[in-house]
C-alpha cells in the first residue's frame, strides 16, 4: 500500500517542538511533513548534531535559492524572517525557534491560528519581536536594521528585489532568499540544509 501523507501540525514536548501527522491542512500540511521527511533523511544519515557550545564556525558561504553566494559568521544568533510559516523549518533544528528571532512578518495567518497559539504559548514575547514587512510592496529596510538581526532570511514569495537585497547588505546585515513553499520539491532540502549551517548543524 503506497504511503499517504496525512499533513501535520505542531505540538509540544517540554521545550521543544516537533511535527505530528493529523488531519490534512492542503498544500501547507504537505510541505510540513515533507520537512518531517526530510529531517528523518538527516537525522538517518548522522546530520542531527550541533557544534559544541561556545565553538565559533567562523565565515561560511551558502547559495541561495537565487543562486546568491553569500558569506556569513555563523552559527548566527538572531535571524530576521518575513515569512511566519519559517518558524516551522526553525523548530525542526531549534529547542525554542522564537529565541532565534529577531524579528518577523507577524502574519500568523499563513501560519494558521492553531500552530501560532501553540508557538505563542510557548513563547509569549512572540508578539514583542519587531515587525518586518512580508512582500516587496511593503519591504521597509529601515525595520530590518533596526532589529540588528545576524542575517535576514527572505522567502521566494515575497517577491523581494535585488535592490531591495543590496540596501540591506549595505547596512552589514547578510541576506538569504529561501523557499520551502513555492517549489517545495526542488528547495525544501537545501532550504533546510542552508538554516542548520547557519545555526550550527552540522550534516
Amino acid at each position: 500500500m503506497a504511503a499517504r501523507l496525512t499533513g501535520t501540525d505542531i505540538s509540544m514536548t517540554g521545550a521543544q517542538f516537533r511535527l505530528r501527522d493529523t488531519a490534512s491542512r492542503g498544500a501547507f500540511g504537505v510541505v510540513c511533513a515533507l520537512m518531517m521527511l526530510v529531517l528523518t533523511a538527516f537525522s538517518l544519515a548522522g546530520c542531527d548534531s550541533a557544534e559544541p557550545a561556545g565553538r565559533s564556525q567562523g565565515a561560511i558561504e551558502v547559495t541561495d535559492m537565487r543562486g546568491r553566494t553569500v558569506r556569513i559568521e555563523a552559527p548566527v544568533k538572531k535571524i530576521a524572517i518575513d515569512d511566519s510559516r519559517y518558524l516551522v523549518a526553525l523548530s525542526l533544528i531549534a529547542d525554542d525557534p522564537v529565541s532565534l528571532l529577531a524579528a518577523w512578518a507577524h502574519d500568523d495567518n499563513r501560519l494558521g491560528s492553531d500552530a501560532y497559539q501553540k508557538f505563542a504559548l510557548t513563547a509569549p514575547r512572540l508578539d514583542d519581536l519587531p515587525r518586518i514587512a512580508s512582500s516587496a510592496e511593503n519591504f521597509d529596510v529601515e525595520s530590518i536594521i533596526a532589529a540588528r538581526p545576524d542575517v535576514a532570511v527572505l522567502s521566494v514569495e515575497s517577491g523581494v528585489t535585488e535592490a531591495q537585497i543590496e540596501r540591506v547588505e549595505a547596512a552589514g546585515i547578510p541576506v538569504l532568499v529561501l523557499d520551502f513553499f513555492a517549489d517545495p520539491m526542488e528547495n525544501l532540502e537545501p532550504s533546510l540544509l542552508i538554516l542548520g549551517r547557519l545555526t550550527g548543524k552540522r550534516c
